[in-house]
């Protein structure tokens, strides 16, 4: 089960790279036609988006800094 728990890591930053590739393309597009507002808008969306997966995994990945104590 391991291996599944892997390709699902490696899954995760294939489609945040997705998105800020994506949301860079629109981005572009929208400053180069800047009446296609909505490109604009969901430019910036899809590259927000994929900050807030960024931080998401990492803060999932970081280990806890507690340290446990055992009374007995």
């Amino acid at each position: 089960m391991g291996w599944f728990r892997r390709v699902i890591g490696y899954l995760n930053f294939v489609f945040i790279a997705v998105y800020f590739i994506s949301g860079a393309y629109l981005l572009f597009f929208g400053w180069l036609q800047f009446s296609k507002m909505q490109n604009l808008i969901l430019g910036s969306a899809l590259i927000l988006y994929g900050i807030i997966r960024v931080y998401r995994v990492i803060k999932r990945d970081k280990p806890d800094q507690q340290t446990s104590t055992d009374d007995e």
